[in-house]
């Protein structure tokens, strides 16, 4: 009886699984001025799980479609949506659609999920975001993912660790006061609460959303000063397979005192991947490898990359996908150069010295639609980092875990009101010879109510309270509102305003680091409290006419007991340990202008940002911040090819640890950042196999430049890159 019951069960299971296999629709995608088909459009069936995305043919097949009355909608970034209601198939049947997407003149209203925690449009959250695409990021010939942030404006980097609109400075491999996630779950380390680009690989990401100003009323801690969003690709419907290769080679230094190397210095990758539909399941896998020789002594890397994302579609409204990805690395360790006359070669005793690292992040997520914009959404995660190195007289070594939960709720109340509610919980284990035994905890629950009073009016509100416990300091309670407002005063023309408080709790590397190196004593202070900000913020966003678009935002940030490092001059030597400050703001303006001349083959962008920050309590300027960023770009296409150049330009750091003189050769050295990067390509098919080469010179003018303390930025490199799909 047990038996017949437990067979009853599998088969009730495996009903309710494929019993809803019912009719197809398929179809192609072609852009209304050319006809020619339209590759990586997203296709779905409104308020299900279900969709596609179009091939390199513009061609998408969407299989058991219910039996009952859908909407289809078709979307891509520079287009016009698409939809056709009132759409029925029967079972068993295929219907067939030819759909032609008309272009919009202005690239401005893509639909994004992070700031809101929803799918909206661009035009409609009340806060600044910078989208990018994969078509951009491909066409920029990058290594890893940081390397396209550096162009988005309002955004740069001190070494690795990313600063938006002067919210961070610089703090080696500790702590971050921006949140990276990847489709939307949280990718910051146990151990230093650091990011690790080379984790993600670059050419399954589909976008980049980097959303300016705290963010801690829907993601915590750590959202501070921003969030950055990664979504990568989905999943496809027919078998495809993929290899890259790309390969590159520095030049020479413009300095030949600086020429330590008396051969090429090379770079190369190369990635496989294959993804499918077999029944209700999608899969796609990828494997890749890099080397790098590196432009600097003892700073070679080597590291293999795996990603793996599968989707099981249980009905058409609900589903299950499960995603991770590794990163194994070996890289050598260059902090600071010997000496200005030596900028590419590091002390004598770092020689040899190297890091060997293992990363890997899973994560599984359900979701049940109940229909156009209500859902739940459950997920789960882990991320798992140990490394360990040789440097000093004994290396160092860190293991840590971070398991995570969120059950997400998005709901229509009425017809003017949309909330969005959840529960997030994390637990963090850390055992380290640097850091020590640790252990810590987040709960927090949040709420969000977008009302739309009037057709040109949004308001939205929300509220976020965190429990957060890192091992033996105080436990922190902290409560983050938010307000935003929308008003469309012509549908071109909206203007936008928001304001929202931030907290960070300390990392367990800014509490409890105690190590040495390259002559620096780091020491721990468990004493930190978190850091708080207050974000305020005013912008517009306006076609100026069919061919330019403009937005502009005001903003200013303040921020309370802010965790900086400190160094100071002692007996035994340099020191440092983090430290609040009592008080510090950030404030000022971005602005950037769009153009699109003949047809979209001609797209012209300009963005500045002005950043003020200040240390009121010194009343200085907050060290390793940039007070001018100017990025600007021109991409040309014309027929299968295209060529961009971009330009981006920082003025000097107007302040910095005049300490680090004492164990570093000319800390000063710091000059303004010209960086100009040049790419070409061409994307079309040889006997029916799609193809795409491009060609880049990063640095093309050669220019030497730091982005922390004697530390220089890579210098000019030849890329090439082939792409071949089957």
């Amino acid at each position: 009886m047990k038996y017949k019951l437990i067979g009853l069960g599998l088969s009730v299971l495996l009903i309710a699984s494929f019993s809803f296999a019912q009719g197809t629709i398929e179809g192609t995608v072609v852009d209304g001025d050319t006809q020619q088909p339209l590759p990586g459009a997203n296709v779905f069936l409104q308020g299900t799980v279900i969709g596609s995305v179009t091939d390199s043919g513009g061609f998408f097949r969407i299989r058991n479609v219910p039996d009952e009355r859908i909407t289809l909608v078709v979307t891509m970034i520079g287009y016009e949506k698409y939809s056709q209601s009132d759409i029925r198939v029967t079972p068993g049947e295929t219907q067939s659609f030819s759909i032609v997407l008309r272009p919009t003149v202005i690239e401005t209203s893509p639909v994004i999920v992070t700031a809101m925690k929803t799918e909206r449009s661009l035009r409609d959250v009340p806060t600044s975001v910078s989208v990018m695409h994969a078509r951009e990021i491909e066409r920029r010939n990058v290594f890893s993912i940081d390397e396209v942030l550096r162009t988005i404006p309002g955004v740069h980097f001190n070494l690795s660790q990313i600063n938006i609109r002067g919210s961070s400075g610089y703090s080696h491999g500790a702590g971050s006061r921006v949140m990276l996630l990847v489709d939307g779950v949280p990718l910051l380390s146990g151990d230093s609460g650091e990011i690790t680009w080379e984790l993600i690989p670059v050419e399954q990401v589909e976008r980049v959303e980097v959303v300016k100003g705290a963010g801690s009323t829907l993601y915590g801690s750590s959202a501070l000063g921003g969030v950055v969003n990664i979504i990568t690709r989905d999943l496809p419907e027919r078998p495809v397979t993929a290899m890259q290769l790309r390969g590159g080679i520095y030049a020479s230094p413009h300095f030949a005192e600086w020429r330590w190397s008396g051969r090429s210095r090379y770079k190369h990758k190369m990635r496989i991947s294959h993804g499918r539909q077999i029944g209700q399941l999608q899969i796609m896998g990828s494997l890749g490898a890099l080397y790098d020789d590196s432009y600097r002594r003892n700073d070679s890397r080597r590291r293999t990359t795996g990603y793996f994302k599968g989707r099981y579609t249980l009905s058409p409204y609900q589903s299950l996908t499960v995603s991770s990805f590794f990163l194994n690395q070996t890289r050598n360790n260059f902090l600071y150069w010997s000496s200005f006359d030596n900028a590419l070669e590091p002390f004598e005793e770092q020689l040899g010295e190297e890091v060997e690292s293992f990363r890997v992040q899973s994560n599984i997520q359900y979701r049940h639609v109940f229909g156009s914009e209500s859902f739940i959404t459950a997920r789960a995660s882990w991320y798992h980092t140990n490394w360990e190195d040789n440097i000093g007289s004994n290396g160092n070594a860190s293991l840590s875990n971070v398991f995570g939960a969120e059950m997400q709720f998005n709901t229509t109340v009425g017809q003017s009101h949309f909330l969005v509610s959840g529960i997030d919980v994390s637990l963090h284990s850390v055992d380290s010879d640097i850091f020590g035994t640790r252990s810590g905890y987040v709960f927090a629950a949040y709420v969000q109510d977008e009302w739309e009073v009037a057709a040109p009016l949004r308001i939205t509100g929300g509220v976020r309270f965190d429990i957060t416990r890192l091992d033996t300091i105080d436990t922190f309670m902290n409560i983050s509102p938010r307000a935003g407002i929308v008003y469309t005063v012509l549908p071109r023309l909206t203007f936008r305003a928001s304001t929202g408080a931030g907290f960070r709790a300390p990392a367990v590397a800014e509490a409890f680091a105690m190590t040495a190196a390259s002559g620096l004593i780091v020491r721990p202070n468990p004493d930190l409290s978190a850091e708080r900000s207050w974000s305020y913020e005013a912008g517009v966003n306006a076609d100026i006419t069919s061919w330019m678009n403009i937005d502009a935002a005001v903003f200013h940030n303040d921020y309370f007991d802010m965790i900086e490092p400190e160094a100071r001059i002692e007996e035994e030597g340099l020191t440092a340990r983090f430290v609040n400050l009592v008080r510090a703001h950030v404030r000022g303006v971005e602005a950037g202008i769009t153009f699109s001349f003949f047809d979209r083959r001609l797209l012209p962008r300009i963005a500045y940002t002005l950043v003020d920050g200040k240390d009121l309590d010194l009343g200085e300027p907050l060290k390793y911040r940039h007070k001018h960023m100017l990025v600007t770009g021109l991409l040309a296409r014309y027929g299968f090819g295209w060529i961009e150049i971009d330009y981006r330009y920082l003025s000097k750091v107007e302040n910095i640890d005049d300490e680090l003189s004492m164990i570093v050769d000319k800390p000063d050295k710091h000059v303004p950042v010209h960086v100009v990067d040049l790419s070409a390509g061409v994307e079309g098919s040889i006997g029916g196999i799609p193809l795409r080469f491009s060609a880049s010179i990063k640095n093309l003018l050669q220019y030497h430049y730091v982005e922390f303390v004697a530390n220089v930025q890579p210098i000019r490199q030849y890329i090439a890159s082939l792409q071949v799909m089957i």
